[in-house]
């Protein structure tokens, strides 16, 4: 709200205007620009859960977010990327899929001391919640092991 003088405020409208109106937005080809021309490095080698390390990358709570929508959905970090370059043709579905079962769901240890830290909990703890939220339709049990019921093919 805008105020003029003593008046009530004025209210105006608002547009919101996104960078990928104008350009196409592709997480790969803009890390490929910030590698090549401003020298960005990202996560070496790679971010937990995933084969890359330049996609959200700034937020040390992000990997275990991915985790849980793992545990919640059935898909991780990995199938995420990994789905954008598939469908923008930088890779081949198999390639993706090869990915996925290497790297979806691996819990996210990079950071997880400082994560545990922030929410003032210990690991077991957090492993205790974290299992309150894994979906039964999705996980099954077999040999102390959990395993997707319908995993990608």
């Amino acid at each position: 709200a805008v105020y003029r003088g003593e008046q009530e405020p004025c209210i105006q409208e608002v547009k919101a205007f996104y960078f990928s109106y104008f350009h196409k937005w592709s997480i790969y080809e803009n890390y490929q620009l910030m590698r090549d021309h401003l020298g960005f490095v990202g996560v070496q080698p790679r971010s937990d859960g995933s084969f890359e390390g330049y996609d959200s990358v700034d937020d040390k709570v992000d990997g275990l977010d991915f985790f849980m929508m793992g545990i919640k959905f059935g898909f991780s970090r990995c199938t995420r990327i990994a789905s954008r370059l598939i469908q923008s043709g930088q890779i081949t579905r198999e390639e993706g899929l090869k990915l996925v079962r290497q790297y979806d769901g691996e819990f996210p240890e990079m950071y997880i001391g400082d994560v545990l830290e922030y929410l003032s909990m210990t690991r077991g703890e957090l492993e205790e919640i974290i299992e309150l939220h894994r979906n039964p339709e999705l996980w099954v049990q077999e040999d102390g092991e959990w395993r997707l019921r319908h995993p990608p093919n």
